[in-house]
């Protein structure tokens, strides 16, 4: 390739870039530029994870959600790994979630919603061996799909064909976490009156990114962007279950875990674009307090922090986050529950660029458990339309089943 030909192809590459970026400026507000520059038409940064609303709600249940001390079979891998001790028999667990989606999530008319609704939230297996449980499985971690809403603009191109105009573009971005887990329960008596049982859980949590302009072929070839990225990094989970062995009412129940952070991160080069992706999941620990008053009825609680404030994100708190879940025992085979879930996620204006934004949630929960012979089945609803901030307000919908032998 002679340089005159090379420097013509720069030149073109160049101005290409530059009526993007113009059209984008003048034809869009600056805050749609801010996101969809970063992920896209960078050739250096692409920052991934960065929605909360995509972390799923995966400890929620027909218990509602109290993830420190109790767990469905399907929900083993996303609770407490002390838990794991309480199956007792060889058993088999599924679990599919359904949200609603949320029009404005971010910035401008970025929306939320679920990618991917027929695939399972969680599969699990769960064996006893004598002292100690076994189980595995896979569950989601995050779910995310983004759509950044219409942009409209004209590309001119001065080739031999003439000028040639790109039609409107809608721009969306997939993310999402997989996990495969493998963990491991062991129980101890302390003495005649409690009971300890410990926990370990290994992750292979594995990235799937995809994103995509809905650029014209042409154009989008000349681009080079990189469409679709895989990335896996491991992370740990540890805890504990702490029961009194006495029978007699109330009956107590403490559990406490800790999950280690996860940090994604690759460089792809395409072209001539060097893309440098990376996301992470912050580390969390969880506590919380189950009593059983009387036959009939039931409290639990469940304290979660979340550190933002260690990780890469800038000006990000860390997130406090609080449940608290009445159960009543309708009849042998059936349960009631009704709880209170909130959650934040405070930003302090990110270089000027994003406004100061406070995404509270408040959610309300209402589930149910019915066990038929070897089955169950959880159903929960969580709706946070009443108390929560604009960019918070959806509705999950859960549903678990599981058959012990």
């Amino acid at each position: 390739m002679s340089s005159t030909y090379a420097g013509e192809y720069f030149i073109k590459w160049f101005s290409l870039k530059y009526q993007i970026w113009r059209t984008i400026v003048f034809r869009n507000s600056v805050y749609k530029l801010v996101v969809l520059f970063s992920v896209s038409f960078s050739q250096s940064f692409t920052s991934m994870l960065f929605l909360p609303q995509g972390y799923v709600i995966n400890g929620l249940s027909g218990s509602g959600y109290s993830p420190s001390t109790h767990s469905t079979i399907s929900g083993l891998l996303s609770s407490n790994p002390g838990v794991i001790i309480d199956s007792k028999r060889l058993s088999f667990g599924l679990s599919y979630q359904f949200e609603s989606r949320i029009k404005k999530a971010w910035i401008e008319n970025m929306s939320h919603s679920r990618f991917g609704f027929m695939y399972p939230q969680s599969v699990v297996v769960a064996i006893p061996v004598t002292n100690f449980r076994i189980a595995f499985g896979m569950d989601q971690l995050y779910n995310n799909e983004i759509k950044y809403g219409t942009v409209e603009r004209t590309i001119p191109w001065n080739n031999e064909q003439g000028y040639i105009e790109a039609e409107d573009i809608n721009p969306s971005k997939i993310e999402y976490i997989l996990k495969t887990s493998g963990a491991l329960s062991i129980r101890h008596n302390i003495g005649n009156d409690y009971e300890l049982s410990m926990g370990i859980q290994y992750n292979d949590n594995h990235l799937y990114y995809m994103f995509d302009l809905d650029f014209p072929p042409s154009i989008d070839t000349l681009l080079s962007n990189v469409k679709e990225v895989d990335l896996r990094k491991p992370n740990y989970s540890y805890g504990f279950v702490l029961n009194r062995n006495d029978r007699s009412y109330p009956t107590i129940r403490i559990g406490l875990y800790y999950e280690n952070g996860i940090k994604f991160e690759k460089i792809v080069s395409t072209g001539m674009s060097r893309n440098h992706f990376i996301g992470e999941v912050p580390s969390k620990i969880q506590s919380g307090v189950y009593l059983q008053l009387n036959p009939r009825w039931s409290i639990s609680s469940n304290y979660s922090n979340v550190f933002w404030n260690k990780i890469s994100i800038q000006n990000v708190r860390d997130t406090k986050e609080l449940s608290i879940n009445i159960g009543y025992q309708l009849r042998d085979h059936a349960q009631l529950t009704w709880g209170l879930f909130s959650t934040n996620y405070l930003i302090d204006n990110i270089n000027n660029l994003f406004y100061h934004d406070n995404m509270n949630a408040l959610y309300v929960i209402a589930g149910s458990k019915l066990l038929y012979k070897h089955w169950d089945l959880d159903i929960s609803i969580a709706d946070s339309h009443l108390f929560s901030d604009i960019k918070r307000k959806h509705t999950i919908l859960k549903i678990e089943s599981s058959y012990s032998l």
